[in-house]
């Protein structure tokens, strides 16, 4: 990777590249059609020609899981999704576990050379748009897996699909048609003919429609170097924006509502902001290290807006990182911590009766499929815990899948490789997750599965009440509920309205103040603005006039959604909920009432305390990670080590409910210490 010799923002990123088949060879080589990054794990999505997908973990893309989803057509389009990737081809529907495992595979005579789909996040009903080169534009129930709706396009077809919070859907065309659409019947509300050609790419967010695109010229198509912007506010083109690379691909900036990532098909890369230019200063051309022989077949960036990702025709994924060491794709992670236990029985229990046997035969080892361990943590941890692991005796194969689990064995496979090995076992722990309970499947569908649209878990409000129960009666807490999450920009205009007193068409400091402060119980994402509003004020008021126009209102709430998180299914939020029901109902005045923001109960917020995990012999490790407030106050650091055991030991007492409980834990502690454990039960 190069960029221009005045440009420090080039020497802020570097870049990493995947062969997709781990057996590259030149000649042929499967060319990637598309990419996608993964919204909850640190994944990397790829598909190629042959009908094959494969993820690649962290920004130095090493091989996670590779599997074949269609022997008959390329894989047109990837999407990730809570369950995992819904992959399109141009006559299937798929979706797959993170680790290869099919869900579903749907074919349908509608399905017939299919392109793109879309599944907007903000239906309560989950709904799929799935569009082709057939002429039809299919709208489909992802839960039932039937066609609600089809229509005829009379532009010819449909090869890109975007979804606007203004409520429309943007279909795009190769003879450079962009039309908007209702979601709800798919009829066309606005059409625009940017390019008189044909269509290479488009993105749409709140405010504004950019494209590019090929203008016919003497039989040729000449690639436009200029994107064509449309005002949806009143549906009016702006000025072309000129760039200096051929652009062929566009993706939102989603920190800002008017600058755009673009990229090349000859790996060049850059940044415009549509209402100032191209500006050289702060958006020099990157250009990447690809095989010139092919180009750049997709283009895909991350939700953290770190890492943007390239496919290319010869085979090989290449990714532009920032240099920053909490650079990620998102955060979310997976957490193994179960082998020490087993390791303390074996070691200070065991050995004592049977010392021969223990000596010559137990061994135990740990299956990681990531390439470290705890790695919600940090890094200071995993490396500790991995050290511990070794002195323990306990073997750690990184980068591993479990292939099967047989009654004395257990199939294993590295990742990269198509090889499997066999390790012999007697017991077997199967630590990698939860899933949602068959009862509480059943009550989404009594419900309704348009109102309980996430799959993972029963969905509540702020004050943890089932959506969907009209007297409010139900409560649903820990692992088999999630609080909706409303975003800020779905609902833009409402709140900028309401803010709006003087009708003036911008917001001064103190509307700003009062919106957020009015707002905050609604939307939880807005406290990271509530002790700094004046700092927020002047960051989003770019041109210092002392207001904020609905753009600028856009742009400092898109940066508060980013924030959105659901919560872990750990204990302490489970134990935080609790607590708060119960205070809740001791308040209400009456069990009946509906309307909980007239009588100022507020609702749940989850309060992050640290992360313990015990690794063993007498050591654990504490992590602060995500409770800013204790950091800054105390400057604590990661622990790790037998002062953390003792920690972890302390929290756990504390947490025990009665005087009885409290003392039988002390016991079996110090019991433990001086006699060891009782084997006789096992």
């Amino acid at each position: 990777m190069d960029g221009t010799n005045d440009a420090p923002y080039a020497l802020d990123y570097s870049e990493s590249m995947a062969f997709f088949n781990s057996a590259y060879n030149p000649t042929s080589a499967q060319s990637i059609t598309a990419t996608e990054f993964d919204i909850a794990q640190e994944l990397l999505w790829a598909g190629s020609n042959e009908g094959r997908v494969a993820s690649f973990y962290g920004c130095e893309l090493r091989k996670y899981t590779g599997f074949r989803v269609s022997t008959t057509s390329d894989i047109r389009s990837i999407l990730s999704i809570t369950e995992g990737p819904l992959i399109l081809t141009s006559d299937s529907l798929s979706l797959y576990t993170r680790q290869g495992l099919n869900i579903f595979h749907h074919r349908a005579p509608y399905l017939d050379n299919m392109q793109c789909m879309l599944m907007p996040q903000s239906h309560k009903q989950k709904k799929i748009y799935i569009g082709g080169y057939g002429g039809q534009l299919c709208e489909m129930d992802f839960d039932k897996k039937t066609l609600l709706r089809q229509v005829s396009l009379d532009e010819g077809d449909c090869i890109i699909l975007k979804y606007c919070t203004r409520n429309f859907i943007a279909t795009g065309s190769t003879n450079g048609v962009v039309n908007l659409r209702d979601p709800n019947s798919l009829q066309v509300i606005q059409r625009f003919t940017p390019h008189h050609g044909s269509l290479s790419d488009l993105d749409i967010n709140n405010m504004y429609l950019v494209t590019c695109g090929f203008t016919r010229k003497m039989d040729h198509m000449n690639l436009d170097r200029f994107l064509v912007v449309y005002d949806l506010r009143n549906m009016q083109q702006l000025a072309p924006v000129p760039v200096f690379i051929d652009p062929c691909f566009l993706h939102y900036h989603t920190m800002t509502s008017t600058s755009v990532m673009v990229a090349s098909q000859q790996g060049h890369h850059t940044q415009v902001d549509l209402t100032g230019g191209l500006t050289q200063t702060y958006s020099p051309i990157i250009n990447l290290t690809t095989n010139p022989a092919g180009i750049i077949t997709t283009f895909s960036v991350s939700t953290s807006m770190h890492c943007t990702a390239f496919g290319h025709s010869t085979g090989t994924i290449h990714l532009l990182y920032k240099n920053d060491p909490q650079c990620c794709f998102n955060y979310q992670s997976v957490e193994t911590q179960f082998a020490n236990p087993l390791a303390d029985l074996v070691r200070e229990d065991l050995q004592h009766y049977y010392p021969r046997l223990v000596s010559n035969d137990v061994k135990i080892t740990l299956i990681e499929a990531l390439d470290h361990v705890l790695s919600m943590m940090d890094k200071q941890i995993s490396d500790y815990t991995e050290k511990h692991f070794h002195r323990e005796n306990i073997e750690v194969l990184m980068n591993t899948f479990v292939k099967a689990v047989k009654q004395r064995e257990v199939i294993v496979q590295a990742k990269g490789s198509n090889e499997q090995t066999s390790i012999p076992c007697s017991v077997v722990v199967w630590a990698t997750g939860i899933k949602s309970h068959a009862l509480t499947n059943r009550l989404r569908e009594v419900i309704g599965l348009n109102i309980q649209s996430n799959r993972m878990g029963i969905l509540t409000d702020q004050y943890l009440r089932i959506k969907g129960i009209n007297d409010g009666s139900i409560f649903a807490i820990g692992d088999c509920a999630t609080i909706e999450q409303p975003k800020l920009v779905d609902r833009i205009q409402l709140l900028f309205e309401e803010a709006d007193t003087q009708h003036r068409g911008a917001l001064d400091l103190q509307q700003f103040r009062s919106l957020v402060e009015r707002r905050i119980n609604e939307f939880p994402q807005l406290e990271m603005f509530s002790k700094k509003i004046e700092e927020v004020f002047k960051q989003a008021d770019k041109d210092k006039s002392g207001y904020l126009s609905m753009e600028r209102l856009h742009s400092a709430l898109e940066k508060a959604d980013t924030k959105i998180r659901a919560l872990p299914a750990t204990a302490q939020v489970a134990s935080q909920e609790g607590r708060y029901i119960a205070d809740l109902l001791n308040q209400l005045p009456d069990l009946t009432i509906k309307n909980y923001q007239q009588y100022n109960l507020k609702p749940f917020r989850y309060k992050h305390m640290g992360t313990l995990a015990y690794v063993g012999g007498d050591s654990a490790v504490l992590d602060f990670s995500g409770t800013k407030p204790i950091l800054d106050l105390f400057n604590l650091k990661p622990l790790s080590g037998r002062g953390a055991a003792y920690l972890w030991k302390s929290f756990y007492f504390t947490e025990m409910f009665s005087g009885r409980t409290k003392t039988l834990l002390a016991f079996d502690w110090i019991r433990t210490q001086l006699y060891g454990r009782d084997i006789s039960r096992y």
